[in-house]
């Protein structure tokens, strides 16, 4: 009988061992298969990618600015009673290996440029510019926002290189994407 009973538990625990080594060989690892680009890492548990900064889409194949370029139309003002009507803002890529950079263009009523900056676009497509210089202006402290497929604002100063004027403060919100 105790030989039975012996004979029973190993059996058991063979079994269980056996189960075990069975089941847990089933269980595959969710990431085998899952490439993520760009510096993208592969959540363990759900086997999906888990991004970078200026990265998306399922492999982090897609630069988050894509959705952000174009162009878009609207109207703006500056705070010393300057209008303009049917202005553009160009929205481009220049630095395809910069996942976030983009350049920033301002045109006139009749497509001429008036103003191109550089910067940068987050994943929630808030715009920062880079101060520039142009002849005796210089143009700071640019900040916008771009909602994706719809609208863009951006805002910036202008100056005399001298200071002697006051600043202008532009303003072009609401420009709807074409």
């Amino acid at each position: 009988m105790k030989n039975f009973k012996n004979l029973f538990v190993a059996s058991f625990l063979a079994i269980g061992a056996l189960s075990t080594t069975f089941f847990t060989s089933c269980n595959p690892d969710p990431c085998k298969d899952v490439v993520c680009n760009n510096g993208g890492v592969c959540d363990e548990i759900t086997g999906t990618c888990s991004c970078p900064s200026g990265y998306e889409g399922a492999s982090c194949d897609t630069r988050t600015k894509t959705k952000y370029l174009g162009t878009y139309k609207g109207n703006g003002s500056n705070d010393h009673s300057g209008t303009y009507s049917n202005w553009s803002l160009v929205v481009g890529e220049t630095d395809t290996t910069n996942a976030t950079s983009a350049t920033f263009t301002l045109k006139n009523d009749m497509n001429v440029q008036q103003f191109q900056f550089t910067g940068n676009i987050s994943a929630t497509g808030a715009v920062s510019l880079n101060n520039i210089t142009v002849g005796n202006f210089k143009y700071y402290s640019g900040t916008g926002t771009i909602i994706s497929n719809n609208s863009a604002s951006i805002y910036f100063y202008e100056d005399s290189v001298q200071g002697t004027l006051d600043p202008y403060y532009y303003t072009f919100a609401n420009m709807i994407k074409q």
